[in-house]
This record gives C-alpha cells, structure tokens and sequence, in this order.
C-alpha cells in the first residue's frame, strides 16, 4: 500500500530448512507515496488559479502531504508560487491577468519521500474589470470611448454594450479584439439625438467574462436642419425646412441676432415642422437668419 508504514526482518534458513535468528533490516519506515491522480480546476480569478486532484490510492491516515507547483513556464524554470497541503487542493495567488500559467503535483510519504509530479496541467488566469472608462467623442450617429486595460495584457478582447435603456433590458454589443495597452472603441449607426448608457467588459483567452466597469451615459448630437428656401416680408421671415424623423422632444430654433436672445428666437418641434417663422423685424434691414437643431435635452 502506498505510504503505508511497516517493518521488514530477515532470517537464515540451514539445510534442513530450520530458522536461525532473525535481524531487523529496516523499522518504522514507509512505503513510497503514488503518484498524484488527475487534476483539474476549480476556480479561476484575474489573480488566483485553485487547483484539485484525486489521491490516487495515498492514505489519509496516516495523511499523504502533497505540493502543488505553478509557473508561466512549462519547464517550471521560474516557478511562481508551490504550496504545501494534506488537502486534495491548492490555491496560488498574486498571479497576472489574462495569463497562462502550468501546474502540476507531488505526493510525500509520512517520512518525507516524494513522488514523481503528475501531468502537468495548462490553463489561465481570468481577464480583471477594466477601469476609468470615458467619453472622447460624441457626433450626431457616432461615439467613441476609452478605458483603462487595469493590467490586463494587450491581446485581452473586450465587450462594449449600448443601449437607449439605464437597465440595459435590450441591448446592442460590439467586440475590441486584441485591444492593445489603450483599449477604446466607436459605436456607429445610432440615432440622432438619443441617450445611451455604455459599458465595457474584458473577455480572457478562455472566454471569460470579467465584470463590468462603471456605466456612463450621453446622448447623441442633433444632425444639422435642412433648409430648402426663405422667404422676406415687410417685418418677419419664413424659413422652410425639410421634414425629419427626429427622435421625440427634438426641435429646431432660428434666430437673427443670438441663440441666446430668447425674444428673437423661435423654437418648433421638429418631427411636425416645415416653416418658421420670425416676426418683429425693422423694415428695410439686412439681416442673417441661424438655424440649429436642439435634442430633448436642450
């Protein structure tokens, strides 16, 4: 039996097959331990790997010790961390993102012998949460983001979601793949004037998702009216416009003067509108209309 203590004597036998006496050759030792049986993982984190294998015959009591070795290398060249254990696992710790790392395991006997390692074992460690994301651009049909890598190796993939919903109940998805150490992406074909709530998740090398980094929002640009013509009276102006599909709440405000002179401004919802019109003007006075489109918001 494997680690299994026992004694061995030895004796002489004469001719007539009669004993002579006997000598210990050895007490108290220990059969050597198996070797361990196959390991597979239990968990995996952006920073720990834990690891489990079958005993393999070894006895519990008395109990087979084992060491449980884990590198980035397959030869075990540097060997990050080895842990000693009477438990059929191990965990490491400290260990980078997104990065493969081998293990493998050793049995000792109650004296100390030790066991031939068993096959050793690939995997890799999970993607961490990226961090910092931000806004670096936002156009009428278009926005662009950035976040920070948090560690994470440059060939990590990431998962932008955007939706027009704050609880993403539907949601659209875009995938970065090998991101590099300035991770960012531009969501294309949105609508005008629409608010969107934006995340970013890292995806490891084994397709593990990490978690979500914070959700920030904005809203889309208004495109640019269209105008078609105006037309000049004794005191006020028609602007015409072409019809839009705008989102609901956006609007279109004409001015002669400043967008900020509220009395020479006119605002019109713009789903609805083809003319506007300015009153109160000086007879026989040049002057320069503005047009812009305003979102819901303002």
């Amino acid at each position: 039996m494997p680690n299994t203590t026992c004694a061995v004597w030895a004796r002489f036998l004469n001719n007539n097959g009669l004993p002579g006496d006997s000598i210990v050759v050895f007490l108290d030792s220990a059969t050597l331990a198996n070797v361990p049986g196959s390991a597979s993982v239990l968990a995996i984190s952006a920073s720990s790997i834990t690891l489990a294998w079958t005993a393999n015959s070894n006895p519990l009591t008395p109990p087979t010790s084992y060491e449980m070795q884990l590198s980035s290398s397959s030869d075990f060249a540097g060997i990050v961390t080895g842990s000693v254990t009477y438990q059929l696992l191990a965990s490491s710790s400290a260990l980078s993102p997104n990065s493969t790392y081998f293990l493998r395991v050793s049995a000792f006997n109650r004296t100390g012998g030790q066991s031939r390692y068993n096959t050793t074992f690939s995997t890799m460690s999970a993607a961490k949460d990226p961090a910092g994301s931000s806004l670096s651009a936002v156009y009428v049909s278009s926005i662009s983001l950035n976040w920070n890598a948090n560690a994470n190796p440059t060939y990590t993939d990431y998962e932008v979601n955007y939706s027009t919903s704050a609880n993403f109940s539907t949601y659209g998805s875009s995938v970065i793949y090998n991101a590099g150490l300035t991770p960012g992406a531009t969501l294309v074909s949105l609508i005008e004037g629409t608010t969107y709530h934006l995340r970013v998740r890292a995806i490891s090398e084994l397709n593990l998702a990490s978690g979500y980094d914070s959700i920030i929002a904005t809203q889309t640009l208004m495109s640019t009216p269209t105008v078609t013509g105006y037309q000049l009276f004794y005191s006020s102006v028609i602007v015409y416009f072409n019809s839009s599909s705008s989102p609901a709440g956006a609007s279109i405000q004409i001015t002669t003067q400043d967008f900020s002179v509220s009395n020479t401004s006119s605002v019109y919802t713009r789903s609805a509108i083809t003319t506007a019109t300015i009153f109160g003007l000086l007879p026989n006075t040049t002057c320069a209309v503005w047009a812009r489109s305003l979102s819901s918001n303002g």
